[in-house]
C-alpha cells in the first residue's frame, strides 16, 4: 500500500531519513554502554561516532544543562532570597551559557563568593574578570567551550586577544544585565517572544539565545509547574540528577517553535531537496514535519523521546555524520577520554 503524505514536502529521502535514525539509535546507546551500564570504551564499532565529540540525543543527558539545573535553577529555586527575583534567574542563565563551561562558572562563583550572581557592579566584574584571567594565565584553563558559538562583532580584537574575558563580561554580559527585565515583560506563554530578546544581547545572537530560552522552559518562571528538589528527578538517573521527563509545559508553541541551524539546513534539503528551506518559517516548520517522520519511521525509545528541540539537534549532528561518512572536507572535533 502506498504510504500518503499530508505534508507539502512529500516523502522523504529515505537513505537520509534512516542515516538520522541510525545516528540517534547509536548515539543514545553509546551513552547507555558508558554510563547506564558502566561499560569500558570502546562504546561503538562505528570508527566516525568513536572518534569524534557527539552532543547528546536529548538535553536531560547534557552535563552542561545538568549542571545548569545544579547550580543555577535549583540555586535560584531553593536558595535564601533569590525566589523572589526572577530577572536573577533570567541574567544567571544568560551568564551561565555565554560561556557554556562548568570550570568557568565555578570560577565565576568563586569570584562573587555566592552561589549566583546579584549585581553587575564594576567591583563584581573586576573580581569575574580577575579569576578568569588567573585560571587562564596561571592554569591554562579554557574559559569558553567550543560546543557553542559567540559573536563578538570582532571588537574584542581591537583591545587584544588576551582581554577576550574583559570584553564579554564587560560589553557582552552588560546586555543581558541591562535587558533581563525586558526578558520579564516580553514572556508572552511563548518561547519566540523570550528568544526575539535575548538575542539582541551582544555577542549571544540566534544560537545562544534559543538555548537559554530551551534552559528557561524547564523552570517554574517560564512553562512548567514542576518545582526543583534536593532528591534526584528519577532513580535511574547516572549523573545524579537529570531533566524531568513528561512534567508539564504551560508553553503556546512548546513542540511547535524551533530555531534551527545552518547545519539543521542543509540535512533537512538533504532529505527534501526540493524544498528551499530559505526561511525561518519554512526551517521550524520542517524541522516538525522531519520530527514526525522520524516518530514514524522508529517506535524505539531514543527516537520516541525526542522533543522538537532535540530533533532539530540531531538535524545538525546528522549533518556531520553525514559529511563524514562522504569524506568530505570537514574539521569536527576529536573525542578526548574524560570529556
Amino acid at each position: 500500500m502506498a504510504v500518503t503524505y499530508k505534508n507539502k514536502y512529500g516523502p522523504p529521502n529515505m537513505e537520509a531519513l534512516d542515516l538520522a535514525v541510525y545516528w540517534i539509535k547509536e548515539r543514545d546507546a553509546i551513552w547507555q554502554r558508558r554510563f547506564a551500564k558502566g561499560q569500558p570504551p570502546p562504546w561503538t564499532d562505528d570508527p566516525y561516532l568513536q572518534k569524534h565529540s557527539w552532543t547528546n540525543t536529548t538535553r536531560r543527558k547534557d552535563r552542561g544543562t545538568i549542571h545548569w539545573y545544579r547550580s543555577v535553577y535549583r540555586m535560584w529555586a531553593t536558595g535564601s532570597g533569590y525566589t523572589g527575583r526572577a530577572d536573577l534567574l533570567v541574567f544567571n542563565t544568560c551568564l551561565y551559557r555565554i560561556f557554556n563551561r562548568i570550570t568557568t562558572w565555578e570560577a565565576i562563583v568563586r569570584a562573587v563568593g555566592e552561589p549566583l550572581v546579584t549585581d553587575w557592579s564594576k567591583r563584581t566584574r573586576n573580581k569575574i574578570i580577575k579569576e578568569l584571567e588567573r585560571v587562564r594565565d596561571e592554569h591554562g584553563a579554557k574559559i569558553f567551550t567550543q560546543a557553542y558559538f559567540t559573536w563578538g562583532g570582532g571588537h574584542h580584537r581591537s583591545i587584544g586577544r588576551g582581554n577576550k574575558p574583559r570584553f564579554y563580561i564587560n560589553e557582552c554580559v552588560q546586555t543581558a544585565w541591562d535587558g533581563r527585565h525586558a526578558v520579564l515583560e516580553q514572556w508572552d506563554g511563548t518561547q519566540e517572544a523570550v528568544y526575539n530578546v535575548i538575542k539582541t544581547f551582544l555577542a549571544y545572537g540566534p544560537f545562544i539565545a534559543s538555548q537559554i530560552v530551551y534552559d528557561l522552559t524547564y523552570t517554574i518562571l517560564f512553562g512548567t509547574e514542576w518545582v526543583p528538589k534536593e532528591e534526584n528527578w528519577y532513580e535511574d538517573d547516572v549523573w545524579g540528577i537529570t531533566l524531568p521527563q513528561g512534567h508539564k509545559r504551560n508553553i503556546g508553541d512548546f513542540n511547535q517553535w524551533v530555531m534551527c541551524g545552518p547545519g539543521a539546513k542543509n540535512f533537512l534539503r538533504l532529505l527534501w531537496p526540493h524544498v528551499a528551506f530559505g526561511t525561518e518559517q519554512e526551517l521550524t516548520e520542517g524541522c516538525r514535519v522531519y520530527w514526525g517522520e522520524l516518530r514514524k519511521r522508529s517506535k524505539s525509545n531514543p527516537v520516541q523521546e525526542l522533543d522538537l528541540h532535540d530533533a532539530e539537534n540531531s538535524l545538525c549532528e546528522c549533518w556531520k555524520y553525514y559529511k563524514l561518512v562522504q569524506g568530505r572536507r570537514f574539521n569536527p572535533r576529536i573525542y578526548k577520554p574524560g570529556g
